[in-house]
Order: C-alpha cells, then structure tokens, then sequence
C-alpha cells in the first residue's frame, strides 16, 4: 500500500497524468502506425506539448527539500501518566511549541497544533499533542522520525507526495484510542510486529468540544533495527515530521504550492555534566580556593554548590553563585573544616547532572612559638667596705684584751690583741 498524502492526486499532478492517459487510450500504439505523413507530424508534436510540462515537473520533484521550521524542547520530568489528559502538574515543565499543519489540497488553509515533550531517567520519550476540532471528527494522528540519513522525509511523486522509506512512525488511532509501531517501506506503512520486529510505544487521548488531546510514550532505543525505530540519547536531536487526518481534510506540514516540507527537530535537552578538576592543594590554609572544570558546549552557565558534607543529591541544594566562565575563586572560607564542591551545567531549558564531587580542608597553618632565653644578668663584685671597731674589755686576771674587726664583703675578720698589762704595785 502506497501512503497517499491526499484522497486526490495534487492538481498538477492530476492534469499531467490524465492527459497523457487520454491520449493512450484514445488513439493507441496500433493507431499511431496507421498515421501518415502530415498527421503522424501532428501527433508527434501533441505528444511532446503534453511530454514537456511532465519532463520539467520530473525536474523539480528531484529539487524538493526539508525544510526546518521549528525547535520541540523535550525537558527532562517525572513521568507523566499516559491517560490522554495531559495534567497541567503533570507537563509543567514542558515548553509548548505551535506547528502549523497545511490543507494538502489547499494551502492557504491551515491548522496550528500544539506540542510538548517531556523525557525521564527510564529515557523514555513522553508526547503531549493538542489537536483543534473545529467540529470535526480526528482520523488518525502520525508522528515520523527520521531513521534513515539517506532518505528525504516525504518524496514528491507524480501520483502525490510519498512518505521516505526506511523512517520510523508512530500511528496513533482516536478509534481504538491506541499508538501503533510502523515503518515505511516503498512508500507504504508496514507494521513493526507483523514484519518481525517489535510494537514499541503507548498511547492514550481525551477530547471536549474544543480540542483532543494524545498523550505518547515512546522509548529512547527499543534496538528494533527491522522497525526502523529510532535510537537517540540523552543530547541527541531527531528530525520529525508530522500530519493529522481530520475527517475529509489531511493536514500536514507539506507545503505543495512550495514543494517543501516544513519538519522539526526533536532536542533531549540534557546537558552533559561537567568534570571537575582535583582541588591542589587538599589542604588549604588562607581560606582561598580555586575551582576549575571543563567545558560543556550547549551550556550557557554553571551552577556552583558547596557544602560541609558529602554532595550526593543537589535537588535540596542552593548553588552558592552562578558563572558563565570554567573557573571560579571561592574565598574567605572559614577554618578547620572540609568543604565538598560540585559543578552543574545550566541553560535555559535544563540542568545537568552534578559533576564530581571535589573537596578542600581548610586548616590555619601552626603557631609559632618563639622561644627567649633568659636574661643574662651580671652581677658585679660585691663593694668592699671597711669598718673598724675596737672592742675592750677587761678580764678579771689584769689582762685587757683589744679587739679590731674588718668587714670586706662576707669576710669578717677578728683581730684580738692582748694587752698584758704591768699589774700596778
């Protein structure tokens, strides 16, 4: 089965095709040996009139390109309940994009969807899709990955626009309510599981009056080579494309008067989380510490957290500053104690995860104790005085002694003199 981008062939396409048709059937090869002469000029100068617009729009088909339009952001979330409601607590984190869906038989007439997209740690790609139905009733919805680098996402053929072989696609059913896994091959849908691979994917929709809503989860990388699936990670991008039948009308993002097709980029916006350098020296004695890391190229800034214990989780954490450069001076850290560093990378639709953890001990260097030696205290020699004194007494035999004493420093000497005296008569 040939996918069929419209229930009619575009008008050009339609005109060309029929008016070569009609002159095969109405004259015929056998009729054509039958001309003579003049007529046979004729005929041949009909064809090429009708040949030449075929020739030039052959040429133009080959010139048809992709073209980018738009940017969906999937942001990393806690999973969402696949139940087609899309809860706003649910998809708070998402940033909604509007693509603009084409009328395929007439351009001017358009239809914006809105989309969001949301990812987890099971990588696991999550798809909220609001569709307008302007009192209408929601055929099918399809999302096309690109899974095949050499191949155009829609090819533009003389029947009508064809989907490009080799892509991943995912059919969501309002009927059964239901995602269905598909690849396209020679221009037609051929499903994942009856072709021996696998059915990947979940899906779910609600409608009011206004709008349905679909919500999709689709795995990063099912390893479903047969399917075409597609195999991304977090960083990676993939093209997409998308269209919607709605009733009579199929509305997608093929441009026919142009003969382009709008598509979008699909971002897992994870950044990748720096590395941070070995902290030198691990004991710090002014307090001042240099913190360097490398550089992540889709990052805008970096988030710096510092604490006294072990990081192992940042989701409780404040960052202490926020830098755009690869290095960053903390200063004035207070003594005696361990500080434990981690780099986040940071733009404007995510976080990465914390870097390694780094740590300095901050310790004052020792005291140092001077020791002085004792005054040296001379003691100068002792004065010398001089003093005598005379000491008399008399002894009961007649004798009368004299004393004299010196006093130099200690020393004490005694002079006794003996004075015999001449015992009078």
């Amino acid at each position: 089965m040939v996918v069929q981008m419209g229930k009619d062939s575009p008008k050009l396409f339609r005109k060309i095709y029929l008016s070569v048709g009609y002159l095969n059937y109405r004259i015929g090869f056998w009729r054509f040996i039958m001309l003579q002469g003049k007529r046979r000029i004729i005929f041949i100068i009909i064809i090429l009139i009708f040949l030449n617009p075929f020739l030039l729009y052959t040429k133009v088909n080959v010139e048809a390109t992709d073209v980018k339009v738009s940017t969906i952001h999937s942001i990393e979330s806690e999973k969402p309940t696949i139940d087609g409601a899309i809860d706003i607590d649910e998809w708070k984190e998402a940033i909604p994009l509007t693509v603009t869906f084409y009328d395929l038989d007439d351009q001017s007439n358009t239809l914006d969807i809105t989309v969001y997209s949301l990812f987890d740690n099971s990588y696991a790609l999550y798809l909220g899709i609001v569709i307008p139905l302007e009192g209408e009733i929601l055929d099918s919805f399809l999302i096309m990955f690109k899974t095949n680098a050499t191949e155009e996402l829609v090819k533009f053929e003389l029947s009508g626009p064809e989907l490009g072989d080799g892509h991943d696609l995912k059919y969501f059913d309002p009927d059964n309510n239901s995602t269905e896994d598909y690849f396209i091959k020679d221009g037609g849908m051929d499903e994942d599981r009856y072709s021996g691979g696998t059915d990947d994917g979940t899906g779910k929709c609600t409608n009011d009056s206004a709008n349905i809503y679909i919500e999709m989860a689709i795995p990063f990388n099912t390893g479903d080579s047969i399917g075409c699936d597609i195999a991304i990670d977090y960083g990676d991008s993939v093209d997409c494309f998308l269209y919607a039948y709605r009733e009579d009308t199929i509305f997608s993002q093929i441009r026919i008067d142009d003969e382009e097709t709008e598509y979008c980029e699909l971002v897992i916006e994870k950044l990748e989380a720096p590395v941070l350098e070995e902290i030198s020296p691990s004991i710090d004695a002014d307090g001042n510490v240099t913190l360097e890391w490398n550089n992540i190229i889709q990052a805008d800034s970096y988030n710096i957290y510092r604490e006294t214990s072990i990081i192992t989780d940042i989701s409780e954490l404040t960052p202490i500053v926020n830098v755009v450069d690869t290095y960053y001076d903390d200063s004035n850290l207070p003594n005696n104690e361990i500080y434990f560093f981690v780099i986040t990378a940071v733009n404007q639709y995510s976080e990465s995860n914390p870097s390694n953890v780094g740590y300095v001990t901050v310790t004052p260097p020792p005291e140092t104790v001077t020791e002085t030696p004792p005054p040296v205290t001379e003691t100068p020699p002792p004065e010398t005085t001089t003093q005598n004194f005379t000491l008399t007494t008399t002894l009961e035999n007649g004798i009368i002694f004299g004393v004299s004493a010196l006093s130099v420093g200690v020393v004490l000497t005694v002079a006794v003199v003996a004075i015999r005296r001449k015992r009078l008569g």
